[in-house]
């Protein structure tokens, strides 16, 4: 209906501001930008053009544009939370978690019935490697209506970091695979402090997880619980514990294919020079490589690359025309994390995606040559090349935005180099 009064009042404020705020919820964020744009042009002074016009901005991957209009925002609302949260999303969006810092630090403390700002804080502060105070902040996500990972065990408290021997305490998963994989190494630390631990964990890590050290016992979602004293989430433990960069738990390897599995896959994967396993897609699109950057990395003489994904896919006829080695090809089937890590176990080093993979392969010790997108995730902080998570990693980061190929060029070189 606004499409069909627009046709007839091309110049109306109201119906383009009404049709971009609909256009914007169906997530239609590139044609709500040409209707504000239109609307610029027109009415230039319309009540909720700049915060609406900066958030489309933002919506395509324009936060430097986007920031002008944020700012216009919030100087006609200064005392808006909201306004502060968008422009420090801008903020982080062009990489400058500082700046985001301030202005979600003024928005929590505006608006303290609204945990997003606080985790927003938190998420900031982590990418900049201030780890205390950003895991603190960090736990206002539980506190989100959106958050789906909370679990209520009535009658039994929450685990807050304090005294904890002699007791049994469930710690159970939050997010993603990979976020288990990084934060399993926290056991040891219960096990130390004298707690007893029960770990509740997606079913399809169970297997591979069987022999991290710290963990008592390994229960799958679905499976019954035994009794236990306290409880907290897995994602909670470096906060309760007061982590910093400097005592983020070590103790690589912590993980480990099973030696029958390892065995198994030497079989089919030769010992013939440097073996290097690609794992391009993860869960999120803008975590994921290009397919077609991987030919930078196929170029490289006498230097076999095995596809860690469990199946190529749409990809195959590409992946093969490339000569990588296809996992269903030498082990039909096997499509599990455990084999997974047996492929890991045989390989010199592995190209990966911000994935699960690649954690598996830096709790394995594996050498790893992680390709980040150019705005990376908050756990790889600023540092150029480096982690502190996994000490064998390598990060090699988009320049700007979308361009994978850099990356993929400088880690075929860092193989290159491995390779003589």
């Amino acid at each position: 209906m606004l499409r069909a009064i627009l046709d007839h009042l091309p110049d109306q404020p109201e119906v383009l501001f009404g049709l971009a705020e609909l256009l914007s919820e169906m997530a239609c964020f590139s044609e709500a930008l040409t209707q504000l744009s239109r609307l610029k042009k027109v009415a230039p002074g319309h009540v909720g053009l700049d915060e609406a016009l900066g958030l489309a901005l933002l919506r395509t991957e324009a936060p430097d544009q986007a920031e002008t209009p944020l700012r216009r925002a919030l100087v006609q609302n200064p005392a808006g939370a909201p306004m502060l949260n968008n422009l420090g999303a801008a903020f982080m969006a062009q990489r400058r978690p500082a700046d985001a810092e301030r202005l979600y630090r003024r928005a929590a403390v505006m608006d303290t019935g609204t945990p997003a700002y606080r985790k927003n804080l938190g998420v900031s502060q982590l990418l900049q490697g201030k780890l205390v105070s950003g895991f603190r902040n960090y736990e206002a996500r539980r506190a989100q209506k959106v958050w789906s990972w909370n679990r209520d065990f009535s009658g039994k408290p929450e685990w807050r970091g304090d005294a904890i021997a002699g007791r049994t305490i469930l710690v159970y998963f939050e997010q993603g695979l990979g976020d288990t994989v990084q934060f399993v190494r926290y056991f040891l630390v219960l096990k130390a402090m004298g707690a007893q631990t029960i770990f509740l964990c997606q079913p399809e890590l169970a297997t591979l997880l069987a022999s991290v050290p710290g963990i008592d016992r390994l229960i799958a979602v679905g499976d019954p619980l035994p009794d236990f004293d306290c409880h907290t989430s897995l994602m909670s433990l470096p906060n309760r514990l007061g982590t910093t960069v400097a005592t983020i738990p070590g103790g690589i390897p912590y993980l480990s294919a099973a030696p029958d599995l390892a065995r198994w896959w030497s079989s089919r994967m030769p010992d013939e020079g440097l073996r290097v396993g690609i794992h391009w897609q993860a869960r999120g699109p803008e975590r994921s490589i290009p397919t077609t950057a991987l030919a930078l990395l196929a170029g490289i003489a006498d230097v076999p690359l095995y596809n860690l994904q469990p199946e190529a896919g749409a990809e195959r006829d590409l992946l093969g025309e490339l000569g990588i080695v296809l996992r269903e090809d030498i082990a039909p089937g096997r499509t599990s994390f455990e084999d997974t890590a047996g492929m890991l176990a045989n390989l010199d080093l592995a190209v990966c995606c911000d994935s699960s993979v690649a954690h598996v392969a830096g709790a394995m010790g594996v050498p790893v040559l992680m390709i980040l997108p150019w705005l990376g995730d908050w756990r790889w902080m600023m540092d150029p090349d480096a982690t502190p998570w996994y000490p064998r990693t390598r990060l090699f980061r988009c320049p700007s935005r979308g361009d994978w190929d850099a990356p993929i060029r400088a880690a075929a070189s860092a193989i290159a180099d491995a390779r003589r």
